[in-house]
């Protein structure tokens, strides 16, 4: 008999469900022998006996079967207290040895803590603006109908006309509801102090559309459409609660909006109800009061009637479309109409920016578990003993690696919960600190779906990072820990594999987070010193918006800024003052174009696309936009027939490029008209009136009289100290003349700068605090892995001492494999970054997305962090005398 089949009785189990049946087989097998035995003693018969012991036995199949499942119901119930019983002890004896050793689990629970708060407060951001944006009942059948879709605000939308709406309406056999809303601005001034609000011009399908319930009072009802019915309006709630104090008696109120109109309120929308976009006020839409079919000013919206498909719709409406372009051929034009799913296509521009954070607070959280693995490998390997002793009192591998992943997993737990919470308060920041507030109907909330995902991810990560440890035990010889001094003993050429390999994890992780990190926050910085063009740290301006009621008149309306531009001079704490129809950044535009006799002729170009601004004379000096050429605008400009203009340092590169544009002439039109005829006297710099980000391509200003009006604009003024300290003079101005005149808040040009570029901000300032951590991170496991590792071939560098080995040569070989580590870990790091950059591309603002400061400090930084981190310790060693090292032995 070999020594395989004399040891294998020994090592069959006998409790897996083939032994169960054999042995419930032999049970029956030897109730049958011994019943036939008994009554072969009473005189039967071999045959008579065993036919009158198996009809004794009854249904042997089935008494097995029964025996059978009683056998594994309690196996089952067996293993199962068993391997609670056995979790709950380990739970107990892992507590013990964190009690034992509290600045291990202290040190293990806050390195896993970082990564899970910045993986909480990303993820819980990412749910609420791309899992689930729309807080509307079935929001995956809300859609966007349009045929020009364009970007304003940093917001998307697709525009119509409202008899293109109301021929989608009638025609179409795929929407159940349709509805149209267009934006309008109006003020309440019968208040104490009128105030400005955002407007909403709705159909009558709005409600059906979002499925919304008021929170007082009714919606719309049909009658309130039909021509001649009593002006109704719904108030949001927050207009309610700041103007009304949430009085419910508002109900039924008539209000006067625009000084003459008045209005009942029959409504008020439920809290964080802003919808589209940031709106206090909603009045319905009647046809009569609809612009025509040439005015693309409505914004579409759809439910698809239960059973259709987003394919579908899009047929359907393209066949209705080019119905449409035939019979009005001025919409062949617009392009094709399209259907597109309304969360996805309003959030698209922050999908890639929070993927990318995703992905890098991913990236924290694997160098988090990194550190950990190799905290709990060197506390593994200094266990080596106490594990050998379970072994050989009988506990096994599968044992042994049970304890180790849980107290992996308490870390992990415990990290789990204080990163958790950490994170609610970082969402918190962050959502405060975001300098452009985003729709308040987006819900940021730890819902179920987010906490089952995050309880999800503790309990990977305490895998993750309990799998080295694991392996250690796994693969290590525990027996030899009995028989040698495992102290003065190295860990072992498996363990030192083990480190460097996480070490080299880490360097790469490190290396691409800081890539990463590094590149969009210098692309913030370059924005932030990228200036506008203009004084933006003393400029404060106030918006204003003349209603047609008061100002009828372009004469009044001028006559009205030209007033305030001079009583605000007249005040001894502004040192200037002026008008702009469009200020520096602020968040609408104005573009025109312009033609000379020159580009009349290219058929290529043949005018020349261009902003336009409206400007009182001085306002250059007040913005502190430097004049390069000709001059600035008189007071005497403004009675003149002869019109004027001064025209950005880029248009005239681009108009007459190396001459003088001093007396030169250009057309406000796009092809020649000697009405529109006009003269430059000026040539300032360039500014950036887009944002920082954004290039300032060209401009002209013309001055403010009665031809060139709005009734929209900005008083601009200058302080020689904080310019918020200005705003009561402004309000107090303006309201001096006109007490009814409904405003804003008086806003910084340096804020206006940042609303426009607070994407770039956010994601600057999110990633710029996961680099600091990460940073961190990457120098604690670095410099401790490598110091540890070192320190732990100390009986070895001693025997090499001793044997006449210099202390150079250890030096040398520390670093040459500190180097190898480092030049591995980085390399594969750049490729990973250098790959993900066409993705990033799209955040970066004036920084080239392979930018070689970065890289090479990126580089230089790592390498020099692994080299210190191995020749500080080796340097210690080297002045070791190899004869106490030999002593110890």
């Amino acid at each position: 008999m070999s020594a395989g089949e004399k040891w294998r009785p020994l090592l069959r189990r006998e409790d897996t469900p083939e032994q169960i049946t054999r042995n419930i087989g032999a049970e029956f097998d030897a109730h049958v022998e011994l019943r036939v035995e008994q009554l072969k003693a009473e005189g039967l018969s071999e045959e008579e006996a065993r036919a009158r012991a198996e009809s004794l036995l009854g249904d042997a199949g089935r008494a097995a079967e029964l025996c059978e499942r009683t056998d594994r119901s309690w196996l089952l119930r067996e293993r199962v207290g068993h391997f609670l019983g056995s979790i709950v002890s380990d739970t107990l004896y892992a507590l013990r040895i964190f009690r034992t050793s509290p600045l291990f689990a202290l040190m293990a629970v806050l390195c896993l803590a970082v990564g899970i708060t910045f993986v909480t407060s990303i993820y819980s951001f990412l749910d609420g603006i791309l899992i689930d944006p729309l807080p509307f009942e079935e929001a995956d059948e809300l859609v966007m109908v349009g045929q020009d879709a364009t970007t304003p605000e940093d917001w998307n939308w697709m525009w119509s006309s409202y008899p293109d709406f109301a021929d989608w309406e009638s025609r179409n056999h795929v929407f159940e509801n349709l509805a149209a809303f267009a934006w309008a601005r109006c003020a309440i001034t019968d208040l104490d102090d009128p105030v400005r609000l955002s407007s909403c011009l709705v159909t009558d399908a709005f409600d059906d559309v979002l499925g919304i319930t008021p929170f007082l009072g009714r919606a719309f009802s049909p009658d309130d459409y039909l021509p001649g019915a009593e002006p109704v309006v719904l108030l949001g709630h927050g207009i309610w609660q700041r103007a009304y104090g949430g009085d419910r008696d508002v109900l039924g109120r008539w209000i006067t909006i625009d000084g003459e109109h008045r209005h009942q309120i029959v409504g008020i929308m439920p809290p964080r109800f802003d919808f589209p976009c940031f709106m206090e006020i909603w009045r319905p839409l009647r046809s009569e009061e609809a612009h025509p079919r040439t005015r693309d000013i409505y914004v579409t919206f759809g439910r698809l009637r239960e059973g259709v498909s987003l394919e579908t719709a899009r047929a359907d409406m393209l066949q209705i479309g080019n119905v449409l372009a035939e019979e009005y051929p001025e919409n062949a034009e617009r392009g094709e109409v399209q259907v597109v799913p309304y969360g996805s296509f309003q959030f698209q521009p922050l999908r890639g920016p929070l993927l990318t954070i995703l992905v890098v607070a991913g990236l924290v959280l694997l160098l988090a578990c990194s550190n950990l693995a190799n905290l709990m490998l060197s506390r593994t390997i200094g266990r080596r003993r106490e594990l050998a002793v379970r072994a050989t009192l009988g506990a096994g591998r599968g044992r042994l690696i049970q304890q180790v992943l849980v107290e992996s997993l308490i870390i992990a737990l415990a990290g789990g919960v204080v990163g958790v919470v950490l994170g609610r308060l970082g969402l918190n920041l962050l959502l405060n600190g975001i300098q452009r507030a985003v729709p308040t109907f987006l819900q940021f909330d730890m819902n179920v779906r987010v906490l089952a995902s995050l309880a999800g991810i503790i309990v990977l990560t305490g895998l993750v990072f309990g799998m080295a440890p694991a392996l250690a035990v796994r693969r290590g010889r525990l027996g030899t820990s009995l028989r040698s001094d495992s102290l003065r003993m190295s860990s072992g050429k498996k363990h030192t594999v083990m480190r460097s390999a996480l070490v080299t994890f880490q360097i790469t992780l490190a290396t691409i987070i800081l890539t990463v990190t590094g590149l969009v926050v210098q692309s913030f910085l370059e924005s932030r010193t990228h200036h506008l063009g203009v004084d933006t740290d003393h400029l404060l301006g106030q918006y204003l918006d003349l209603p047609q009621w008061a100002y009828p008149t372009s004469g009044d309306r001028s006559a009205f800024f030209h007033a305030g531009v001079d009583r605000l001079r007249s005040q001894p704490q502004i040192e200037a003052a002026a008008y702009i129809s469009h200020a520096p950044a602020a968040p609408l535009d104005w573009r025109t174009g312009i033609c000379t006799s020159v580009t009349v002729l290219n058929s290529e170009q043949p005018y020349v696309s261009t902003r336009a601004r409206i400007v009182s004379p001085g306002y250059f000096t007040t913005a502190g936009i430097t004049l390069l050429a000709g001059r600035d605008f008189r007071d005497a400009d403004l009675n003149q027939d002869r019109k004027c203009a001064v025209v950005n340092e880029t248009l005239a590169r681009i108009l007459w490029p190396g001459s003088d544009p001093v007396g030169r002439s250009f057309f406000r039109s796009y092809e020649p008209d000697p009405e529109r005829v006009h003269e430059v006297v000026g040539v300032v710099g360039d500014v950036r009136h887009g944002g920082p980000g954004v290039a300032a391509g060209p401009c002209y200003y013309v001055p403010l009289s009665p031809q060139t009006t709005r009734s929209t604009g900005w008083l601009i003024v200058r302080s020689s100290g904080e310019p918020l300290s200005l705003a009561p003079v402004l309000h107090a101005t303006i309201r001096d003349l006109d007490p009814q005149l409904a405003k804003a808040a008086p806003q910084t040009i340096a804020e206006l700068a940042r609303a426009l570029n607070w994407r770039t901000i956010l994601f600057a300032w999110i990633l710029g605090i996961i680099a600091v951590f990460a940073l961190v991170l990457a120098l604690v496991g670095i410099v401790g892995i490598i110091s540890y590792a070192v320190s732990n071939r100390r009986r070895e560098y001693g025997i090499r001492l001793a044997l006449g080995a210099g202390t150079g040569s250890i030096t040398r070989g520390v670093l040459r494999h500190g180097a190898t580590m480092a030049g591995c870990g980085v390399a594969a790091g750049m490729v990973v970054a250098i790959a993900a950059m066409r993705f990033l591309s799209s955040m970066l603002l004036n920084t080239d997305a392979r930018d070689p400061i970065i890289y090479a400090f990126v580089i230089t930084f790592l390498i020099t962090v692994t080299l210190l981190a191995g020749w500080l310790p080796a340097r210690r060693i080297g002045r070791i005398d190899p004869v106490e090292v030999l002593r110890e032995e």
